[in-house]
Parts: C-alpha cells; structure tokens; sequence
C-alpha cells in the first residue's frame, strides 16, 4: 500500500529511538490482532465481522490510550539509548 511507506518514514524520523519503535510495534500487534486471534480460537460464535471489528476497535483503543499515555509517560521513556 503507498501510505505505509510514508507512515513508516515518518515514524521512523519522529522516534529515532529503537526501544520506542519496537513498543509501538509489539503493542500495536498485540492490541490488535490477540483479541480476534483468542476469540476464534476459543469462542465458536465468533463471525468475521466480529474479528474485524475487534480489530479496528483495538487500533483505534490503542491509539487514544498511546497518545494520552505517552503524554504522561514521555520524559521517562525518551532519552533511551
């Protein structure tokens, strides 16, 4: 897709720190895919809907908890080297 390579490029400039990629990375995937995953797997009643929708609802949860949590959290967590 042509808008990841922009996405990347800028996270890449914005957090120059591999630690704070690596987060971003690990708990976008976590958040997004486990709660479908684990859902499938275990609940027979789940639809592909539903998968989709946890999907999106996980990103989206992630993104507002990332950005007011990191606001509190940014002078411990950057200057990591």
């Amino acid at each position: 897709m042509p808008i990841v390579t922009p996405v990347s490029l800028a996270l890449a400039l914005w957090l120059q720190v591999i630690y704070n990629l690596m987060v971003i990375a690990w708990s976008l995937l976590l958040v997004s895919l486990f709660a479908p995953y684990a859902a499938a797997y275990w609940w027979k009643k789940a639809t592909r809907s539903g998968a989709f929708t946890a999907f999106f609802g996980g990103f989206a949860a992630w993104v507002i908890a990332y950005f007011i949590h990191f606001a509190g959290t940014a002078e411990a967590n950057l200057g990591i080297v």
